[in-house]
């Protein structure tokens, strides 16, 4: 998801249309679609039985300025956390909101707004730490179509511009720092080049099976 806020969904970056051709409870055969990298890691860890908090990308706002406060969702009851840091990779959340000057001045309740993307939105201009990703032609990776009836190999036709990396490589430089075991059950050993290797081998697979 990246582009200024427009999906492109690389598989690098992630699918949340398609899941893990292993995953059978979210495998549909209707089309070979792509997966993309999940969130439940092959390598086993203190991370494996943790439970990832969801918040409605509709109470961005409602939540920053009401921390500890009870809401409803998906028929539970809930709170919003305290947010110290932002990290966005992709999209453009500043433009999601009605009210601007609530949402911008939400946004300054949190110590840090990190933004990575490879064009410069709103919410790149208002971060305090931007990172900056590369474009399509700058990478190799792998898409689909949005009808998730074909996929394409995305070539690099340039050597990245101006300091910028590719996502997987960013998210890699990032982890690094927490240690060699939480960057090994990121990567789970594969580079880039190799999961794009391993979601082109599922999707011909999970085609082969729909006949």
């Amino acid at each position: 998801y990246s582009d200024g806020g427009v999906p492109t969904p690389g598989a690098v970056t992630g699918n949340a249309n398609s899941g893990n051709i292993e995953d059978k409870a979210n495998n549909f055969s209707g089309f070979p679609g792509l997966a993309g990298i999940s969130v439940n890691s092959s390598i086993k860890g203190e991370w494996s039985n943790r439970q990832n908090e969801v918040i409605p990308v509709s109470r961005i706002v409602t939540m920053l300025e009401n921390p500890n406060k009870e809401y409803m969702f998906d028929g539970k009851i809930k709170k919003y956390p305290l947010i110290k840091s932002i990290y966005w990779a992709g999209g453009n959340p500043l433009h999601h909101h009605q009210d601007r000057n609530r949402m911008k001045k939400a946004f300054k309740n949190v110590d840090s707004f990190i933004v990575q993307d490879c064009f410069w939105t709103a919410s790149a201009r208002f971060a305090d730490l931007v990172l900056p990703a590369t474009t399509e032609i700058e990478r190799n990776d792998i898409t689909k179509a949005h009808t998730n009836k074909y996929i394409f190999a995305m070539k690099e036709c340039i050597k990245p511009l101006y300091n910028s990396k590719n996502d997987y490589d960013i998210f890699c430089g990032i982890i690094k720092h927490f240690g060699d075991e939480k960057y090994m059950a990121f990567t789970e050993g594969r580079t880039n080049e190799q999961w794009v290797e391993y979601f082109y081998e599922q999707s011909r697979q999970k085609a082969a099976a729909s006949g």
